[in-house]
């Protein structure tokens, strides 16, 4: 607590001073090189001890912070931690999109086994056009099969894992598609 009381009588005293510094700046319109130099230095040990107060009961004794993570037990294998990729458990990838006679999509599921199901909607609706469950390959292929034709516009492809609806529905993700209009 003593360090952190002295440490408020010095901001307290950098502060003045930077205060003065600052109206000999301002009053030479900023052309000292001298009193510009010093006004940055003097802010630099304000910044300093005001970072002196607020982390006076983090890293400096060891106590996390909000910018510590606390150490994980040793396991003996390294850390790793990655911020720069997104975790895909599956992606799946559309092949070709036939809408003669009927509406059917083949595409490549890559990753984490699971039951998956889709719904098809017109895109910025919620009227269902298909929906079904989606039958896998054991390569991962699959084909949807609507029985519909479907009318020429764009489409989303929701997909979901363990049910349609429900508790047990997990998001996986929605693909776009556009479907041509075949007569032209």
């Amino acid at each position: 607590m003593g360090s952190r009381i002295l440490a408020v009588f010095a901001i307290v005293f950098v502060g003045i001073a930077f205060g003065l510094v600052a109206v000999v700046v301002f009053l030479t319109r900023g052309r000292s090189e001298f009193w510009v130099d010093k006004k940055l230095k003097v802010g630099g040990m304000l910044l300093t001890l005001s970072s002196i107060i607020g982390g006076a009961s983090g890293c400096g004794v060891f106590q996390p912070t909000c910018y510590d993570t606390a150490r994980p037990p040793d396991t003996g294998e390294p850390e790793v931690t990655c911020y720069d990729v997104a975790y895909e458990p599956y992606r799946f990838d559309l092949g070709k999109i036939s809408n003669t006679p009927t509406l059917t999509i083949t595409g490549e599921k890559q990753g984490e086994d699971g039951k998956f199901f889709y719904k098809i909607t017109p895109k910025d609706s919620e009227v269902e056009f298909a929906k079904g469950a989606i039958e896998l390959d054991t390569t991962g292929q699959f084909t949807i099969a609507t029985g519909k034709k479907a009318t020429p516009g764009s489409y989303e492809l929701h997909l979901t894992e363990g049910a349609l609806y429900g508790d047990n529905c997990q998001y996986v993700t929605t693909i776009t598609f556009d479907i041509k209009d075949d007569t032209k």
